[in-house]
């Protein structure tokens, strides 16, 4: 559904700037409204939602919100207050007797206004609940382990746990969740059927966005962050412009759902409205985009909003990123123009942009040019980031002896708020590729890289026959699962069934998946072995065999999605003394020795799995002659240790 309604001519040529920006910034797909005196303007979706099969957005399509979800949490302790129910500045212990933070202070004094202007003296701390499926009650419990950098009330730093805990305490106060009070007080009302909480909600309409990131200068769908358990408060809600539009209007008339005159159309009082946009603290400079422009003022904070003035008029607003989306709600109270835009990119500045543009043109100003503003200012933070780089790297020592051996700082470490953490010794070696073994066999001794239909059946009734069947005719019926990265993967899928059942004499059926259901099911799997489970392995990223041998298939490896080594077939014993021999290689300080013991593992590796034979590729690179000291390996990887080593030179 699209909705447009301009009579005014303002908005002329936005469609256009749109196309220009989001080409400009990579961006996949974005969804605009535009409400002008509680009037919608403009609903309207462009680009993709999904790049690989070609669907659109439209001004229904669900996009995660991220930050702008504050807004919902700081309106909701409003709400509370105007109910008596809570009082801005009585402190948070009074409401909840165990709440205590490191700093006795200020666990005595921190208000709920406290929680919402990011004065806690808390950094952000945000390791300590990304991507974890901690509960809300024990991060709770946690923040009295999180040490603070500055005193209470003396400096603003963005904080999300804060926000957790205001979520909390909504729980304490009405037992509600935060998301019951939240849907009930806000979403039903305003008639926001669309929003959820959780983007496994999103996943099963018919209209969501995927998430994607710019990686090595290529856009690429990622997964779905779905862990917001605990922190959902902060910035877990997924909305469309449609909603959203309903939500401009609430906050255009200071907290109503109408522009009625009945007092119980009101969500918030007008008194607590304002509370919420009005300036609570200064946000200090910061090496943002956010540099201080002549058509903005200093930054500060209110509850859940961020207030400046843009070209003489108050601005509030808040963005949101969360992975693969990014997000900017904005306001102009006194000219009661509101604008969001929702965009499938992390990390992209193009809602800023089309979110100032549309200011410029609603309020009859000549139009700033924005896009380039923001690029220029990305480039110089790139290049600050570079020339930092490089200074650290020439005080770095070449061939400093390490002051201890490296297992030293292997084994477990415990933090009573952030949880316990893993190190690893992984063998990144100096050397290249140190675990690449030209002399590594197939199956049988199989070293030809030409098609051998008559071995590769061979292979399979063997494999099979270890498993328990007589022949490949007694393979169960066998569907290959897959998402599209391209519009060539499913004409590819098409080719390998052919072959398979050409040579191999096997039917193989296909299904198109969801690319987070399908990792789902993957991760699933692991520790649940089924009669018989294919998966198609390709490695990449890294220098040392641990990380494509003893993590995918070592005893107790997350990655273990084959369950080899612990599963019911009858060479289950030599495959727990495969693991056995990569345990040992995974310990082992000796370079040489240690890359020997992998390779003779993955020797014994390759000829006891059933492998069905895919394809091969030949790859050929050409590499830029700006890039200094860049390394190609056997498989063009460049290992982590060269890392640092590659830089663009002018």
């Amino acid at each position: 559904m699209m909705v447009q309604k301009n009579n005014n001519r303002q908005l002329d040529g936005l469609n256009e700037f749109i196309q220009a920006v989001m080409h400009d910034t990579n961006v996949p797909g974005l969804a605009l409204a535009i409400v002008k005196d509680s009037e919608v303007l403009l609903s309207q979706g462009f680009g993709r939602r999904n790049v690989a099969e070609d669907r659109g957005v439209t001004s229904q399509t669900l996009f995660a919100i991220g930050s702008s979800s504050k807004a919902f949490t700081a309106m909701a302790l409003a709400a509370l207050v105007d109910e008596g129910k809570l009082d801005w500045n009585t402190p948070v212990k009074h409401y909840i007797p165990t709440f205590k933070l490191y700093d006795a202070v200020a666990t005595e004094h921190l208000t709920p206004k406290d929680l919402l202007i990011h004065s806690s003296g808390l950094p952000r701390h945000d390791t300590a609940w990304y991507h974890s499926t901690i509960s809300r009650k024990d991060l709770f419990d946690r923040l009295r382990h999180f040490e603070p950098t500055c005193d209470l009330r003396t400096t603003w730093q963005y904080q999300n746990m804060m926000y957790m805990a205001a979520g909390y305490l909504i729980e304490v106060i009405t037992d509600q969740t935060w998301e019951e009070f939240v849907y009930q007080r806000f979403l039903m009302p305003l008639g926001m059927t669309n929003t959820n909480f959780s983007v496994l909600d999103s996943q099963q309409t018919a209209d969501f966005a995927l998430p994607y990131r710019k990686i090595n200068d290529q856009v690429r769908q990622i997964a779905f962050y779905d862990r917001f358990q605990a922190v959902g408060p902060a910035g877990s809600i997924n909305s469309s412009v449609d909603d959203m539009a309903k939500w401009l209007c609430c906050l255009l008339n200071k907290g109503k759902n109408s522009k009625s005159e009945d007092d119980e159309q009101r969500l918030v009082s007008e008194v607590q409205f304002d509370q919420l946009i009005t300036p609570q603290s200064v946000c200090p400079a910061l090496p943002t985009l956010y540099t201080k422009y002549e058509e903005t003022f200093h930054w500060t904070y209110g509850m859940g909003w961020f207030v400046s003035s843009y070209r003489g008029h108050t601005m509030v607003q808040h963005g949101g990123n969360i992975d693969g989306f990014s997000a900017l709600v904005g306001f102009l109270p006194d000219d009661h123009i509101g604008i969001v835009v929702l965009t499938n990119l992390d990390g992209n500045f193009a809602a800023e942009v089309v979110l100032f543009n549309v200011c410029d043109r609603l309020l009859g100003l000549s139009e700033v040019d924005w896009s380039k503003r923001f690029q220029t200012r990305d480039t110089e933070l790139k290049e600050q980031l570079e020339k930092m780089n490089q200074e650290n790297e020439v005080k770095c020592v070449p061939d400093a002896p390490l002051s201890h051996a490296l297992g030293a700082y292997t084994g477990e470490y415990k933090h009573p708020g952030y949880g316990t953490f893993t190190i690893k010794q992984d063998g990144n070696m100096p050397d290249g590729m140190p675990g690449f073994n030209e002399a590594l066999t197939g199956p049988a001794g199989v070293s030809s890289t030409q098609g051998d239909a008559t071995k590769a059946k061979q292979l399979l009734q063997e494999g099979m026959q270890e498993d328990g069947y007589s022949s490949i005719s007694q393979i169960p019926p066998i569907t290959l699962s897959y998402f599209m990265l391209d519009s060539d993967t499913t004409n590819l899928i098409s080719v390998l069934a052919q072959r398979w059942q050409t040579m191999l004499g096997i039917t193989v059926h296909s299904s198109v998946m969801e690319v987070n259901t399908l990792i789902q099911q993957m991760t699933d799997s692991t520790g649940h072995p089924g009669p018989l489970q294919m998966w198609f392995l390709s490695y990449g990223g890294t220098a040392d065999p641990e990380q494509w041998l003893s993590i995918i298939f070592g005893k107790g490896a997350t990655f273990n999605n084959m369950n080899y080594g612990q599963n019911n077939s009858g060479n289950a014993t030599e495959q727990q003394a495969v693991q056995a021999e990569l345990a040992t290689a995974d310990s082992n300080l000796n370079p040489q020795q240690r890359i020997q013991q992998y390779n003779d593992a993955e020797v014994k590796l390759v000829n006891d799995v059933s492998w069905i034979p895919l394809f091969q590729v030949e790859q050929n690179f050409v590499v830029n002659p700006k890039l200094q000291d860049y390394l190609i390996y056997p498989i063009s990887i460049i290992p982590p240790d060269e890392w640092g080593n590659i830089y663009f030179v002018q």
